[in-house]
């Protein structure tokens, strides 16, 4: 069903290509929407699975979904640059998402040597106060 409305709408193809949807961690997938994810990602649409390694999300539940992002939890890059564990943990997940060719982004990061840690990681984006305070679309330079 899905291939045929994106066939429909094939006027509206590079549209659809920029559309992402983020999963969240809480967020329990039937088997059916699976197979409606893995088509809506063969057709171009991106996943971002948020806040991972807090919740109910899992490495497993990882696995079985077709998503190409995986945002790290701010509670375990907040303290990254004094804690081991953290580290550790921000490492294990920047290693897996490697692996699985997804494209990682740690959340939280509110300081120069946290921002720093990602780096060196391998982490690929990072959000956070550091690097900007959240502000209204039409307030951007871009605007």
């Amino acid at each position: 069903m899905i291939s045929a409305i994106f066939k429909k709408w094939s006027i509206l193809n590079k549209a659809i290509k920029t559309i992402t949807y983020r999963i969240y961690r809480d967020f329990c997938i039937p088997e059916f929407v699976l197979s409606t994810l893995s088509e809506q990602k063969g057709h171009g649409c991106q996943f971002a699975l948020d806040d991972f390694g807090s919740g109910l999300s899992s490495f497993a539940y990882l696995k079985n979904l077709p998503v190409n992002y995986l945002k790290i939890d701010g509670s375990f890059v907040r303290d990254i640059s004094r804690d081991m564990i953290d580290r550790t943990m921000v490492e294990s997940i920047q290693q897996i998402g490697s692996v699985m060719h997804l494209t990682t982004i740690a959340e939280h990061v509110e300081d120069e040597p946290t921002l720093n840690i990602l780096e060196e990681i391998g982490v690929d984006y990072a959000q956070g106060f550091h690097l900007g305070r959240p502000q209204a679309i039409e307030d951007d330079e871009r605007a």
